[in-house]
């Protein structure tokens, strides 16, 4: 018995042997250092977290749906928008379609749209910026932990949703835009909006990712009626 559980505690001793590095993938408004490794604890990713979350960035507050080419497409209503389109752009090399996708999932009459980074190749990018900046690799037993935060459009009323949810459904790719919310007055509601305020971020494949579609899962959970806001104007062309 005494040397079975000598062998357990040798097991758990020997789970973990390598380095763990902080991966902070994309983040609204959020720039930093290509390549900047940390060697971190749990204390120490809490306080890289609650120093993340400074940038209250990403998060919609409200989903308007357009009609472009006879399809419909998400223009998700948020702060700093233009800062955050361009950021964006800065972040994906110029093209935002190769390294992120976009989440649409319902259910019980609540909906989110998510625009999520690609963390594969969010990763893959590291590991090449570390080659390059530290001229090294990461050792054998790496352990990564990404954090990133999505754009993301979540209600608990998805009346406006249910009217497209075929077309929807029925693409393989939507096209997004973002509205910056000094440009949307809630007292005139989408028959005030001016299209040609309408922030072209691309087209965008849905993405297939199990891990972010959990995360959708719990933006759902949390989401409550009525939530935030979303709207359908078919009078209105990006």
């Amino acid at each position: 018995m005494k040397s079975r559980k000598k062998r357990k505690r040798s097991v758990a001793q020997q789970k973990h042997k390598g380095p763990v590095v902080l991966h902070i993938s994309y983040w609204p408004l959020l720039t930093g250092e290509p390549g900047l490794q940390l060697d971190v604890n749990s204390e120490q990713i809490q306080g890289m977290v609650d120093k993340l979350n400074e940038y209250d960035a990403g998060g919609a507050d409200g989903c308007l749906w357009a009609i472009e080419n006879d399809q419909p497409v998400p223009v998700l209503i948020l702060d700093r928008a233009k800062e955050v389109a361009d950021h964006i752009q800065y972040w994906s090399e110029q093209r935002p379609s190769d390294w992120f996708n976009i989440y649409v999932k319902d259910r019980s009459n609540k909906y989110a749209v998510v625009l999520a980074p690609n963390l594969k190749k969010s990763l893959d990018r590291l590991r090449v910026a570390t080659m390059m900046v530290h001229e090294t690799t990461f050792p054998p037993g790496t352990e990564f932990i990404t954090l990133f935060r999505p754009l993301s459009f979540v209600t608990g009323r998805a009346m406006a949703f249910n009217q497209l949810r075929e077309k929807i459904y029925a693409q393989k790719s939507l096209h997004l835009y973002l509205l910056d919310t000094k440009d949307f007055s809630m007292e005139a509601g989408p028959a005030g909006i001016d299209g040609s305020k309408f922030i072209d971020l691309g087209e965008f494949a849905f993405g297939t990712d199990e891990w972010i579609f959990k995360m959708v899962d719990q933006m759902l959970d949390d989401a409550k009626d009525p939530g935030k806001v979303g709207w359908i104007n078919p009078d209105i062309h990006p």
